[in-house]
């Protein structure tokens, strides 16, 4: 992070006023879905800032209201992946690693780091200011030792990737920023990981790009106890990831 963003503002530069912080309070007791949540988060950007400094599992933590999973984490959190959450940390050893691929503001990661102290998770997340967000929580909360960002894509080779923000994916006639990518393999050997407890990838649609290189290539002591995989978005060409994962016993 070369520049200063107005995002960088020290924690409490946007603390909600008192009516920004009753309709988050009224949000968070309902609970609500996608459709209620963009309502809320447009309510906020009428009122103020699209970015919030609220908490999140108790932690001081920065949201931006105008990205839908922002708004799932604060508006929503008793919703968010409670199952899939829970089954990560009952995989994760007291001292395991936990890879968060497609962190976005590291729900996953935060929650592990709070259930399990001693793990040390690696969260990739490529976007640019979705990343600022994300490294600002975990120095703002002190989990710089459980929770290491990392602002890259993992793919199927080292180098970049053509992505457009706009439509947040890859698969566009328009991308407007590059992405660095590494492999899944060649990360985890660089860092010398021994072992992975568990994966959570959600990279929208290209999951295929990192599982098939890795399965391939890497030696099944370093195949990991857990994955959860997103499987709603299938881009073309893609192949079958569950196929594989099937395969090799998961």
């Amino acid at each position: 992070m070369d520049d200063i963003s107005p995002s960088d503002l020290p924690f409490g530069g946007f603390a909600p006023t008192l009516p920004r912080n009753m309709m988050i309070k009224a949000f968070r007791s309902a609970a609500p879905r996608g459709g209620l949540r963009k309502i809320g988060g447009r309510l906020l950007a009428a009122s103020g800032p699209t970015l919030v400094d609220a908490d999140l599992f108790g932690l001081p933590f920065r949201f931006d209201v105008s990205t839908a999973n922002d708004r799932k984490a604060l508006f929503s959190i008793r919703r968010f992946d409670v199952e899939e959450r829970a089954l990560i940390a009952s995989h994760v050893a007291s001292a395991g690693v936990f890879l968060d691929i497609g962190a976005a503001i590291g729900v996953y990661s935060f929650s592990l780091a709070l259930d399990k102290p001693g793990s040390r998770t690696y969260a990739f997340e490529p976007v640019p200011e979705t990343f600022r967000r994300l490294a600002f929580n975990v120095a703002n909360t002190g989990m710089q030792g459980r929770i290491l960002p990392h602002r890259i894509a993992l793919s199927d080779r080292t180098g970049s990737l053509p992505f457009d923000t706009r439509k947040a994916t890859a698969a566009s006639d328009s991308p407007d920023i590059d992405f660095p990518t590494d492999t899944l393999l060649g990360f985890v050997e660089r860092k010398n990981i021994p072992a992975i407890d568990a994966i959570k990838i959600d990279i929208e649609g290209f999951e295929d790009r990192v599982l098939f290189p890795f399965f391939e290539k890497a030696s099944p002591a370093l195949f990991p106890k857990l994955i959860i995989i997103e499987h709603a978005m299938n881009q073309g060409g893609a192949r079958d990831r569950l196929a594989l994962l099937r395969g090799k016993g998961y």
